[in-house]
């Protein structure tokens, strides 16, 4: 076997053990229709996350971190995660709106794993914050839209939660007008956007 092929199996071997170690301890959130929304408990809000996933097999993981509102709880300048986090799985599913029911707070996505044929590959973000999002209670939550590129290699492909608030306020409003009605609109984008503070705003 060639160093080569070596190389790409010990990657392979290790983003496998790392998505296996992931899976066995997270949770699978479930994802739902605007018309299939469950009611929220009081320390809950929905998440309203637009997904184009490229047709792939992949999935994501998320952690909840320590915080006060938005205020993250730091430890040698790094966010402190809590146990509880999510698995959301996105195989199959056509590109569109999508809402999560998540506890009150901020979280983290940590990773998204997808494969290259039979060749697993994961992508850690766990110390970028344009990949955080916070949960306001009693609120639905717009944190951006997960794309996950068609075009891909072995060793890269290109995937980004897009912050698309502008663009998409006019047609979510419009969409769920019902729903807002009874909880409102609320930017749970990891990054400052000055724009989308402002409109959600009571």
């Amino acid at each position: 076997m060639s160093e080569t092929w070596r190389h790409r199996l010990m990657i392979s071997l290790t983003s496998l053990l790392l998505g296996a170690s992931t899976l066995a301890h997270a949770q699978v959130a479930e994802l739902f229709s605007a018309e299939a929304l469950p009611s929220l408990k009081r320390s809950q809000g929905y998440v309203l996350i637009g997904i184009d996933s490229g047709d792939t097999e992949s999935f994501l993981t998320a952690k909840r971190l320590e915080s006060k509102g938005r205020e993250l709880r730091l430890e040698r300048g790094q966010p402190v995660e809590t146990k509880a986090g999510f698995r959301l799985d996105l195989a199959d599913r056509p590109k569109g709106f999508y809402f999560l029911v998540l506890r009150t707070g901020v979280y983290q996505i940590t990773e998204v794993s997808y494969p290259y044929f039979n060749l697993p590959f994961r992508l850690d973000t766990t110390t970028r914050p344009e990949w955080r999002f916070f949960v306001e209670p009693g609120k639905v939550n717009y944190v951006g839209r997960l794309i996950v590129s068609r075009d891909r290699s072995e060793n890269s492909v290109d995937v980004n939660l897009i912050n698309r608030f502008a663009a998409d306020y006019e047609d979510v409003t419009t969409a769920y007008a019902s729903l807002f009605q009874q909880f409102p609109l609320a930017s749970g984008i990891g990054i400052r956007d000055d724009f989308a503070e402002l409109v959600a705003a009571p």
